[in-house]
């Protein structure tokens, strides 16, 4: 099973409170690192996760989305023990 994160709304809810990449990084400490991750659907922290809901003011949701894998019939064991 494929796990997918998608983080889309990320992006939707920079545009809507108007900040911009640059902001982030310059005044708010957000590495370019962590906005290459975001872009390319990679790995971030759950602290990255944290600090972004706070400084966008939001809630996890709506900067991040679980997009299941469609191929259930997939599975390995790590997932025969997730149930």
């Amino acid at each position: 099973m494929i796990i997918i994160i998608s983080y889309d709304g990320f992006w939707k809810v920079l545009k809507e409170r108007g900040i911009s990449q640059y902001k982030l990084i310059m005044q708010h400490g957000v590495s370019n690192s962590q906005l290459n991750h975001i872009r390319k659907g990679g790995h971030i922290t759950t602290a990255t996760i944290n600090k972004l809901c706070k400084l966008l003011e939001c809630e996890i949701g709506d900067i991040v989305a679980y997009i299941p894998d469609n191929d259930e019939d997939k599975r390995d064991d790590t997932d025969e023990g997730m149930q």
